[in-house]
């Protein structure tokens, strides 16, 4: 029996792949507008402000154009150039320039936007189309390095890279402003977006591809990414629901 055991034991844990680090990772910052609260549920930062006329409806913060979310004085110090941004979210338009986050209190062109349903940092990088779909919620997320590295992705997938050398993607200006689904003054407002806002989260450094592919912004508050359907996931699930401990149990048992 103790034979059998063990082979078991090592075959189950030798066939289910590892688990992401993102499995156990927390935000440094989270923001759970499904919750209908502008708040930092990890309480390390300050709150959202609405630019004035969204409300909490359709599971969210419903915005207008340029009726999005600022944050002033939570991307300091290290994190204001080194970090990654998870945002989950859904637009009612798609049709040209689209702007998803803005980074230097609406000042400037350059930003992160959705542009005919591709994923575009302007003037930088863009994906190929196809990567939105009007009123379908969307996982984006986007890295920062302290060498300047950014890297966007879409559900988990990399879609945009480039060297950020001029420093368009760090958030310097005054407050260190970040600008949510809210276009510059560059443009006249006239790219802004229409939609709504399910979940901002912002995690110190820049986390790595396996690490965003384990995120899960729709799992619910309290933690950030979450083990996803897989066999790593079914490692966790089952050390969780103690479906090893026969095997544990009959080898103690056998050598006593």
């Amino acid at each position: 029996m103790k034979t059998i055991t063990s082979f078991l034991s090592v075959a189950i844990l030798a066939t289910l792949a590892p688990v992401s680090r993102a499995a156990f990772m927390s935000p440094y910052l989270d923001y759970d507008l499904r919750k209908s609260s502008y708040a930092d549920l990890q309480g390390n930062g300050p709150a959202l402000s609405s630019l004035g006329g969204g409300m909490f409806a359709d599971g969210g913060y419903a915005f207008s154009a340029n009726q999005g979310l600022t944050l002033s004085n939570g991307l300091t110090g290290s994190l204001s150039s080194s970090y990654s941004i998870a945002l989950l979210f859904e637009f009612d338009q798609l049709n040209g320039y689209r702007k998803i986050l803005d980074f230097k209190n609406r000042s400037a062109d350059a930003g992160l936007y959705n542009l005919n349903t591709a994923f575009n940092f302007y003037p930088f990088a863009s994906s190929t189309a196809g990567q939105f779909t009007a009123g379908t919620s969307a996982t984006v997320v986007l890295t920062r390095d302290a060498m300047g590295n950014v890297v966007g992705y879409v559900n988990g997938s990399q879609q945009i890279s480039f060297l950020d050398s001029s420093s368009n993607a760090v958030f310097n200006a005054m407050n260190n402003v970040a600008t949510f689904f809210t276009d510059d003054s560059i443009t006249n407002g006239g790219e802004a977006p229409s939609g709504t806002a399910f979940r901002i989260q912002v995690y110190q450094g820049a986390l790595s591809s396996t690490d965003v592919a384990g995120l899960n912004l729709s799992a619910p508050s309290g933690g950030g990414a979450v083990v996803t359907p897989g066999p790593g996931g079914l490692l966790v699930g089952l050390i969780g629901m103690g479906c090893l401990t026969p095997f544990v149990r009959r080898r103690a048992a056998k050598t006593t």
